[in-house]
């Protein structure tokens, strides 16, 4: 015990031994905040307030959770992790709808005949032989956009006129804030969105017609799972006495309730993030009614975002923070001309051409560690295709 919090700061001492209830830590880039919540995790195996198995820590890229196990493993000199329940957002509900549905927690209608079998079926979703079985598949982007390509054949809308991805951007959206095809017409507002309330439904029947999911009906559907199977959702409440959520600052709607509702009953919630990822003034916001002066962005407004796996989409403006900052700016200009001007904690997505035959240089800053200096292709081979050689968030400074 001694040697675990002797590696802590005070605040971070503080923060660990704080077990019960909810507990908020915002920090900047750098300063501890995954090595606060592993610690948090050990210290709670420690002493015996939790096992293994009660404590869920949820985070954002595969490659996070592994290093969040073998943090956890190496504080409490584990050879396994097995009993841990650490992973993303995603594989988490994956694994609860792959139980529940296998298990027939998804039954909305009776059994056709005496023989008792049945096809489970998502709340609010086609049953029958639209249902949704165990052994569902995860659909890609790729093929998500050919299954939109074909919904929009089939409804004569054109691929020239209406981007694919764009339609798959806006559902995506929609999923992210728990809309379902049912309801996405009643929200719709202009010309495209009036589309994409026509593609949604049929996108969702040709899914689930093929036994398919997509990364965004994982968590959708878990959420809806647990609003309207109370027993399901007592089941995993009594589970995770425990929950702790890395990078807390990305989570978006869907993200959000899915964590709700888990620590509803012990309140034991514990999530670290950085609010201090901010803009200059001058910044120009792009919205879906054009780009706007970040000091004229109100709540509500609907703006473009990032929303992860170098994607962005339209989300509502839940609330506007101004703060003070003495410090480094960074101003990153592309070839076009184009600039923006932001703190060093913020994160960026970019992308070479796929078609570059460049390579680039980085320098990355550490405090602790100086700098680094690399170099990294333009296009590399995956082993299947030619994938672009920068596929990362790049973050402006750690």
């Amino acid at each position: 015990m001694a040697e675990l919090l002797d590696k802590l700061n005070p605040e971070q001492i503080k923060a660990v031994q704080a077990t019960e209830g909810p507990v908020l830590i915002l920090a900047g880039a750098g300063s501890g905040k995954t090595k606060t919540l592993t610690s948090r995790v050990a210290y709670l195996v420690q002493t015996k307030k939790a096992t293994p198995s009660e404590i869920l820590a949820v985070t954002f890229t595969n490659k996070a959770a592994g290093e969040m196990k073998q943090r956890i493993m190496h504080l409490l000199r584990l050879k396994s992790d097995k009993a841990f329940h650490i992973s993303t957002f995603h594989s988490l509900c994956s694994r609860i709808l792959r139980k529940e549905l296998q298990q027939g927690s998804l039954l909305t209608n009776p059994p056709e005949d005496s023989s008792g079998e049945y096809t489970p079926s998502p709340p609010n979703l086609p049953s029958g032989r639209g249902g949704i079985r165990s052994n569902f598949t995860i659909l890609d982007t790729n093929d998500q956009v050919t299954a939109i390509k074909q919904v929009m054949r089939e409804l004569n809308i054109d691929l020239q006129q209406y981007a694919p991805a764009a339609i798959l951007n806006f559902i995506s959206s929609a999923k992210n804030e728990l809309i379902m095809p049912d309801n996405y017409s009643e929200m719709a507002y202009g010309h495209f969105q009036k589309i994409v309330a026509k593609v949604y439904p049929r996108y969702q029947e040709i899914l689930h017609a093929n036994n398919s999911l997509d990364f965004d009906d994982l968590l959708m559907l878990t959420v809806k799972l647990f609003q309207t199977h109370k027993d399901v959702l007592k089941k995993y409440q009594d589970k995770f006495k425990y929950v702790l959520v890395d990078e807390y600052q990305d989570t978006n709607t869907s993200q959000y309730q899915l964590i709700k509702l888990l620590v509803a009953k012990h309140k034991n919630i514990f999530v670290v993030g950085d609010d201090w990822q901010c803009l200059p003034p001058t910044t120009k916001i792009l919205t879906n009614k054009g780009s706007r002066s970040i000091q004229k962005i109100s709540n509500k407004e609907r703006v473009v975002c990032a929303s992860g796996r170098s994607d962005h989409n339209l989300f509502d403006v839940t609330t506007v923070g101004k703060r003070k900052y003495k410090g480094q700016m960074l101003t990153i200009k592309t070839e076009k001309g184009h600039q923006i001007t932001t703190t060093p904690n913020h994160i960026f997505f970019a992308r070479l051409s796929e078609t570059s035959k460049k390579s680039f240089v980085y320098l990355m800053y550490s405090p602790h560690k100086g700098y680094r200096i690399g170099i990294a292709k333009g296009i590399r081979n995956s082993g299947k295709k030619l994938d672009c050689g920068l596929r990362e968030p790049i973050k402006c400074g750690f």
